[in-house]
């Protein structure tokens, strides 16, 4: 809404010397019309082409059975025992994607910290909440217990904010790019931290 303001008085302020310069060479009533046309359509449109918006990383859709995200999937079971390992030995943050079911009737991907591995499950508490209501509600309780055949993905992070794992976030950003054309750098940036992702996968 802001970007759209702003191009908005930048379009009126331009009219001036628009109109100044073009009725050199059209004369008043000409440059006058022509720098209208320019203050009503030509400048929001070349602003809007530099001034690019896009959308949240976190607002990208993710379509069920998509083939970047299903690779990512395999991929990071593929590694479950790296991050079995990880847990047990407790010297990095855990953390595990795991799909719930909400009430409509969808499936949501939610991220929960992972405590321990008992059982065949991994015992989470939630992170983010899904924007559905859960039909488990045992699953958003300080601690519940997600069977390892569940994951989607996992991240082992230390101190320093280096993480392990994590492939979902490769995933988003294909997706990302395949959507939109191309990807703001700054979120590019973010994929610096995840140490089993190589620069030659999304660059």
């Amino acid at each position: 809404m802001i970007r759209y303001l702003i191009i908005g008085v930048l379009s009126i302020l331009l009219f001036f010397p628009a109109y100044w310069l073009l009725s050199k060479f059209l004369g008043d009533d000409w440059g006058a019309g022509a720098a209208m046309v320019m203050m009503y359509i030509g400048f929001p449109a070349l602003m809007l082409k530099l001034w690019k918006s896009y959308p949240p990383m976190y607002a990208v859709p993710v379509e069920p059975g998509d083939p970047d995200m299903q690779r990512a999937i395999d991929r990071a079971r593929r590694e479950i025992g790296r991050f079995e390992r990880g847990i047990r030995d407790a010297k990095k943050e855990a953390y595990v994607k795991y799909p719930v079911s909400v009430e409509d009737g969808g499936v949501e991907h939610v991220w929960g910290l992972a405590h321990s591995i008992e059982k065949g499950g991994v015992v989470v508490t939630l992170v983010n909440e899904p924007v559905g209501e859960l039909v488990d509600a045992g699953q958003s309780s300080p601690r519940g217990r997600i069977p390892l055949t569940e994951i989607e993905d996992w991240m082992l992070v230390d101190t320093d904010g280096k993480c392990e794992g994590g492939y979902s976030h490769l995933a988003l950003v294909q997706i990302y790019r395949r959507i939109h054309g191309k990807i703001p750098k700054s979120y590019l940036r973010d994929l610096e931290a995840f140490v089993d992702i190589h620069p030659s996968e999304y660059l």
